[in-house]
């Protein structure tokens, strides 16, 4: 109980201020920018994960303990990358499919053909 008061007695100001919509689009901004942001970082992270363990495997061709450990490494390295593009990209459509590009205001989706 003592958290959630804490919680809220922090989350005050934010709640209070949040009666006026152009602080929200600030913040929903300053979200969006942080994030476009950290993208471009988490690809090249994975990557330098999967080519840490692709030097591990190749140079490392004599010890198959080691072997294994690059194989798993790159593995990883895959599916990392498979899942960040996954949702990067599924973001990208379902922001594009309600409409959310546009940053002059609060607009509700809709449906356009009809």
């Amino acid at each position: 109980m003592k958290k959630v008061i804490i919680g809220a007695f922090f989350l005050a100001p934010a709640f209070v201020s949040a009666q006026n919509l152009e602080n929200i689009l600030d913040i929903v901004t300053g979200v969006k920018n942080v994030v476009v942001n950290i993208i471009p970082i988490v690809f090249a992270l994975i990557l330098v994960y999967f080519f840490w363990g692709l030097a591990q495997f190749v140079l490392n061709s004599g010890d198959d303990e080691k072997r294994t450990s690059g194989r798993q490494r790159m593995l990883w390295g895959l599916v990392a990358l498979f899942v960040a593009s996954s949702v990067w990209g599924l973001t990208g459509f379902i922001g594009k499919a309600i409409n959310l590009e546009k940053t002059d205001g609060i607009s509700v989706p809709k449906i356009n053909n009809f």
